[in-house]
């Protein structure tokens, strides 16, 4: 049996390389969420994946996971998705300012759990549920 390390890896790699090749390394501002990756995943000790479905007025308030878990990746699987519904993640670029994302199918964010980040609100008329899958590391004192 292969060990999530083994599966995990592999697919963070290959998603990482493969966003670099469609941005480019000179879209700085397109980067951020794949500058840290090979730091990240060379040291993984555990990594976990949850499904999400974000159903209609929900949303996750703005806040950090760095306490518990050394990154994040969220991958979105809805076909497709009207920024008019919401469900948005924006995170704090450290200057003063919040960036933020679509979500598209197969797209990857990965980004440091010390990151402020939130996920707007759906929208009560939302044509579907916001459907994600995230993955992350946890710190070690929380390993076995």
């Amino acid at each position: 049996m292969m060990d999530t390390q083994e599966i995990m890896i592999p697919y963070l790699r290959e998603s990482v390389n493969e966003y670099r090749l469609k941005c480019g390394t000179n879209h700085s501002n397109l980067d951020w969420d794949v500058s840290y990756c090979d730091e990240l995943i060379t040291h993984i000790t555990r990594i976990f994946a949850m499904y999400y479905l974000m159903t209609p007025n929900a949303g996750i308030s703005a806040h950090s996971d760095a306490h518990q878990y050394i990154w994040n990746a969220t991958i979105y699987l809805n076909e497709i998705w009207n920024p008019d519904w919401g469900g948005l993640l924006l995170w704090d670029d450290g200057d003063d300012y919040f960036r933020g994302v679509v979500p598209k199918k197969n797209r990857m964010i990965l980004f440091e759990s010390n990151k402020y980040h939130l996920v707007t609100p759906l929208s009560p008329t939302a044509g579907e549920l916001r459907v994600t899958i995230q993955l992350r590391e946890l710190e070690s004192q929380f390993t076995r």
